[in-house]
């Protein structure tokens, strides 16, 4: 489908932890161990990286020069959407569940 992107994240180079939601889905977390991939697909996906210098990412067959001088990168595709999100795009709870930044900011109106 046109409107769909893939986006293709494979540890090449050590393990990286990521976060990323796509449309509709949960919000996934796990350690990416080296030598392991994943395929997101989604008309939107949301994505955080720790550890970016072990992974390489592909969106739709294409490689991504994608750098950080802290190591960790928030990242939406399609890349237009990105103005309607703020950053972190997850929030980390103690119990060590995941939610989205529109869920905490609707759960915590200012």
């Amino acid at each position: 489908s046109d409107d769909m992107t893939a986006v293709f994240v494979t540890a090449s180079k050590g393990d990286s932890w990521l976060t990323y939601k796509s449309d509709d889905e949960e919000v996934r977390k796990f350690v990416l161990k080296e030598g392991r991939s994943i395929l997101i697909r989604g008309k939107l996906t949301r994505l955080f990286l720790g550890n970016l210098g072990a992974v390489n990412i592909f969106l739709d067959n294409k490689p991504l020069i994608v750098k950080s001088p802290s190591g960790v990168k928030s990242l939406i595709f399609p890349q237009n959407e990105s103005e309607k999100y703020v950053t972190p795009l997850f929030i980390y709870k103690k119990d060590g569940s995941v939610i989205t930044s529109e869920e905490y900011l609707e759960e915590n109106p200012q």
